[in-house]
């Protein structure tokens, strides 16, 4: 047994303990690998604590205008637009960003747009239902389906596509 390694660990007793151990294990000479207090115990017990210091990723740490349902990105679920009846009273008689119904004025024109004062169950009484129909539903006539309509293409043999990196046991 090297010296070095004897300084280290708990070795080298004398008495009766020392002599039942080294009557009872099948390898007298062996180490039992256990160390003496002052090694490997880091930091060392009764040394102070080292004093707290603040981590350096601001403004993820600092506690003001950082609520964690902002930072809590595994429940960061999509929010559902809400449509109020006056809004959608607006986007049936002006139109939306993508069709609007009335024009752009010209530079010699001044055209002024009030805010829709009616409500929405007098708009859709004057309304044509073509038109309504034309602004709601989609050019099939049906309502428009939610989400995505993306169609996901499985293997026949495995159920996973050949991209996705998964092993199959047969």
């Amino acid at each position: 047994m090297s010296q070095k390694f004897v300084k280290l660990c708990v070795e080298n007793k004398k008495g009766f303990w020392n002599w039942l151990r080294r009557w009872l294990v099948i390898d007298p000479e062996r180490s039992s690998g256990i160390t003496y207090n002052n090694q490997y115990r880091k930091p060392a017990p009764g040394t102070p604590e080292k004093l707290y210091s603040r981590p350096l990723n601001l403004p993820a740490s600092d506690i003001s205008d950082n609520p964690y349902w902002k930072r809590d990105t595994r429940r960061n679920y999509p929010r559902s637009g809400i449509i109020t009846q006056p809004v959608l009273a607006e986007l049936l008689v002006l139109g939306s960003v993508e069709h609007p119904k009335i024009s752009e004025p010209s530079e010699t024109e001044t055209q002024t747009t009030s805010a829709v004062t009616q409500s929405l169950s007098t708009i859709l009484y004057n309304a044509e239902p073509s038109e309504i129909r034309k602004f709601i539903l989609t050019d099939k006539g049906v309502a428009p389906q939610p989400g995505n309509s993306y169609q996901w293409t499985l293997d026949e043999k495995n159920g996973y596509p050949s991209t996705y990196p998964v092993r199959t046991f047969r």
